[in-house]
């Protein structure tokens, strides 16, 4: 007998699963791409156009700032040329320094002579007065009100006063001394820092260590005018140094040094002007800051 043949034969209308699920996996492995690119396409934008708008909003707030700070620049020059037109010149300081008055009675104090000794700890607690003038001159068309802080001051009614005479002079206030500087005039105005000797001892003992010395004192002029939306000028004063060196070939023994008028130990500056900008005193409003940061680099 001949054997039977067992191989499947298709017959029409069966189902061939197995080459129907390769087909699906083929269409679900399609289909997956599909969704992952779109997916990827689609958060791709979203963040392209979350960058961008980003970008606008940024561009739009410096935008903003410019604008504002234009607007402040402008409001400060505007106040500016109605502003205090204030001229301070600084004499040069005195020297020797000054020690105690000889007599009582507010006598002006003597003045020490170059190479005079001060042997410590004996002489720590005499006094040493460091003094410098000034003048301050309104050369604007409006008067000012100026309060001096730690400074004596000339009295108009007396030009040709020294300090020490009576009454030609206002002494140092604890709550300063104010006035009203008319247009193109002057006031003199003086500072003296009384310390006592060991305290310029010790910018000497800096001084020889190479740093600057501990002790520098001062004084400030304010100036404002008379606008609600104006302007309040700051001018500070600084005095210090060194008036004593070591004596040679003794121990803890100090003198004042000599030396010529252009090399003086002793420094009498004025800093900068600081001005403030005010969009309302009685309101205490100033003028804001702005400050704008470089601009990014486009890409």
């Amino acid at each position: 007998m001949l054997a039977q043949d067992t191989a499947a034969v298709y017959t029409p209308g069966q189902m061939d699963w197995v080459a129907i699920g390769a087909v699906a996996t083929v269409i679900a492995a399609i289909a997956t791409a599909i969704l992952a690119g779109a997916t990827y396409w689609l958060a791709k934008t979203t963040r392209d156009e979350l960058q961008q708008a980003k970008q606008e909003i940024e561009t739009a707030q410096r935008s903003l700032r410019v604008s504002q700070a234009l607007a402040v620049e402008a409001e400060k020059a505007r106040l500016d040329a109605r502003g205090p037109r204030l001229n301070m010149r600084l004499e040069p300081v005195e020297w020797p320094p000054s020690g105690p008055s000889p007599l009582s009675g507010g006598l002006p104090p003597s003045q020490y002579q170059e190479g005079e000794k001060f042997r410590m700890p004996g002489a720590q607690n005499e006094p040493m007065i460091l003094s410098g003038a000034g003048v301050l001159i309104n050369e604007g068309q409006h008067s000012v009100r100026v309060l001096f802080n730690g400074l004596s001051v000339r009295l108009p009614s007396t030009p040709n006063a020294r300090p020490g005479d009576p009454g030609s002079w206002e002494p140092v206030r604890p709550a300063g001394y104010e006035m009203t500087l008319p247009p193109g005039l002057a006031v003199s105005f003086r500072l003296e820092e009384n310390r006592p000797v060991q305290q310029w001892v010790e910018n000497g003992q800096a001084r020889l260590r190479g740093e600057p010395g501990p002790n520098e004192f001062g004084a400030e002029i304010i100036a404002y005018d008379d606008f609600d939306n104006g302007v309040v000028d700051n001018f500070l004063i600084r005095i210090g140094g060194f008036p004593l060196e070591p004596v040679q070939g003794e121990t803890d023994s100090w003198q004042i040094p000599a030396t010529f008028a252009h090399s003086r130990p002793i420094h009498f500056t004025q800093l900068p002007r600081l001005r403030r900008y005010w969009r309302s005193k009685r309101a205490n409003q100033e003028l804001p800051t702005i400050t704008l940061e470089p601009e990014p680099p486009t890409s």
